[in-house]
């Protein structure tokens, strides 16, 4: 005869179960969204352990250039950019999207407090079909 299994065992066994369910859940999550994520096409120049020289083909951006700190800049400039994104400020489609943020050169050479937010369209994506009118 087998022993009846304890408040304390049964709660254990639902918290494990439970555990699993959302660990399950998270992998599928990060699944689906990786998998919708396109990655721009480069070319290694040169290699040094986990860095790497790239070569990227031309790739079309939008982008907004705005001063401040970098957090400042970077918060000022995601509003345009996601209005456009999602057509709130425009005709057309939404657009999916990458997004980064990186000073820009220019902005680097003068030493000023100035941050580019841009987006990269996907591949299939022309500047004619991208363009703000």
């Amino acid at each position: 005869m087998s022993k009846p299994v304890s408040k304390a065992g049964r709660m254990l066994v639902y918290f494990g179960l439970g555990l699993l369910v959302a660990v399950i859940g998270l992998i599928g999550f990060w699944y689906v969204q990786t998998r919708n994520v396109e990655i721009a096409r480069y070319e290694v120049l040169q290699a040094d352990g986990a860095i790497e020289l790239r070569a990227y083909p031309p790739l079309i951006v939008a982008e907004v250039i705005r001063t401040g700190s970098r957090d400042q800049a970077v918060r000022a400039g995601f509003g345009p950019l996601a209005r456009y994104i999602f057509a709130q400020e425009r005709g057309g489609e939404n657009h999916a999207v990458g997004l980064y943020a990186r000073p820009p050169a220019e902005a680097i050479r003068r030493r000023r407090e100035a941050h580019r937010t841009a987006a990269r369209p996907p591949r299939h994506h022309t500047l004619q079909r991208l363009v703000v009118e």
